[in-house]
C-alpha cells in the first residue's frame, strides 16, 4: 500500500496526516493526525489499520484492545478513571 493512499484515506476521515506507529497482529499501525488549526476531535483512540490492499478505520474495541496491548508490551500501567 503506498503512503499517499494512506494518507487520502485519513484525510476522508476528516484527518490532515496520519504517522506509521508499528506493526501488529499483521496490521501496519498509523495514527490519524488532527490539525493543530482546527478543532479537537474528543473520543475513543481510533487508528488506522492497513493489511494487504485494504485501509480501514479501527473500531472502538480494536482501538482500545491495541492501546491495552501497547501498554502491556511497553510495561506501562493501564490509568482508569
Amino acid at each position: 500500500m503506498k503512503v499517499r493512499q494512506i494518507l487520502e484515506f485519513a484525510k476522508k476521515q476528516g484527518y490532515v496526516n496520519a504517522e506509521l506507529l508499528e506493526m501488529w497482529n499483521g496490521y501496519e499501525v498509523y495514527a490519524p493526525l488532527a490539525s493543530d488549526d482546527g478543532p479537537r476531535y474528543l473520543g475513543p483512540p481510533l487508528v488506522i489499520f492497513v493489511q494487504n490492499n485494504e485501509i480501514r478505520i479501527s473500531t472502538v474495541e480494536e482501538a482500545f484492545e491495541y492501546m491495552h496491548d501497547w501498554q502491556r508490551r511497553n510495561d506501562l500501567e493501564l490509568v482508569t478513571a
